[in-house]
């Protein structure tokens, strides 16, 4: 990738940043319907970036937890593997940290099963039209929408406790 599009690519980040601790520091009702949107269109840009890209795969999914990850992290000739391992949590952060936002009771857990069913969707779709398909890919998504609901429940936590002025003396 270009550093034109490696700077193009931070900046989108930056901003999806930006409008992920605005959302979790807002509480109202339109704050709310913005998270719906921003969801529904980051769950439009993942189904993009993973059904619309990407390579052809071999007719056989990977369903050995942990190879992929490990061959892609150890092998010399894949200089991009950890790349592939640390794109694979980003582009759920976003996912877990908007349902965690919109979850009633149990954000943390309610954002896993979101994302890990997105992903499961997703490789299964990627089987029918014979992409790769990677159980690795469903393990480090959930671990991306995991860590982006714990991230948004903190930033929440932040929100809600009062901050005390320490005592002059």
């Amino acid at each position: 990738m270009r550093t034109p599009a490696l700077l193009l690519l931070a900046m989108i980040a930056g901003a999806l940043l930006v409008v992920l601790i605005v959302l979790a520091l807002v509480d109202s009702a339109a704050a709310r319907r913005a998270t719906r949107v921003t969801l529904a269109a980051t769950i439009g840009v993942v189904l993009l970036l993973t059904l619309m890209s990407g390579s052809p795969g071999s007719g056989v999914p990977q369903l050995i937890p942990g190879f992929t990850i490990l061959d892609q992290l150890t092998d010399p000739y894949e200089p991009l593997g950890l790349v592939h391992v640390a794109g694979n949590i980003a582009v759920f952060l976003p996912i877990g940290w908007l349902v965690a936002l919109l979850a009633d009771r149990h954000p943390v857990a309610t954002a896993t099963l979101a994302g890990v069913g997105l992903s499961i969707a997703i490789e299964v779709a990627q089987y029918f039209i014979g992409r790769v398909v990677d159980i690795d890919d469903v393990i480090l998504n959930g671990v991306g929408a995991t860590l982006g609901a714990c991230a948004a429940v903190a930033v929440m936590a932040a929100r809600t406790t009062p901050h005390r002025v320490p005592a002059a003396g």
